[in-house]
């Protein structure tokens, strides 16, 4: 082997470790790069599950708010038969209703009413309609009554308002 063959022989084992090793670095440093991305990623979808963790929390924190303030008349049923004539007053103004004093039943609070109005059939089916449709207070209707004088029906409406008591 002569000089020349030798550095030569020298020069390509030299090259190809070379080679090698900046392929090697290239790969991880393009590896570096990746998993320098991916962290960065995993960071933010961390932070952003604890960011919709606080929400769902704060969700739940309302929810139970509006639970306490949501249902007032279970803790006054009178307020719920005040808000129960506010809406049919307000539908219909017409009409007289008359409540009578409250009796308790086990544990059921109960209210006579007698309710008159003047109009049409269609006013008076929208009343009894009403009445029927009211799911809290419980509405039952016991006796009707209707009279016609010339264009006008005279109706009558009597029954009960019943309402759960926690006393």
């Amino acid at each position: 082997m002569t000089l020349r063959e030798f550095c030569k022989n020298n020069v390509e084992v030299k090259f190809l470790k070379i080679a090698f090793l900046i392929l090697a670095l290239s790969i991880l440093f393009s590896l570096s790069i990746y998993l320098k991305k991916v962290k960065l990623n995993l960071e933010g979808n961390i932070s952003k599950i604890e960011l919709v963790r606080q929400k769902i929390n704060q969700s739940y924190e309302i929810k139970k708010q509006v639970e306490k303030i949501s249902f007032p008349e279970r803790k006054n049923p009178e307020l719920a038969v005040a808000h129960f004539l506010d809406n049919l007053k307000s539908k219909y103004p017409e009409i007289k209703f008359e409540l009578s004093e409250q009796k308790k039943e086990n544990r059921e609070l109960v209210f006579s009413y007698n309710l008159r109005g003047d109009g049409t059939f269609e006013r008076y089916l929208g009343v009894v309609n009403l009445l029927y449709q009211e799911n809290y207070p419980v509405v039952f209707i016991h006796a009707t009554s209707i009279r016609k004088k010339e264009n006008i029906l005279n109706y009558e409406i009597k029954g009960d308002i019943r309402l759960i008591s926690d006393e």
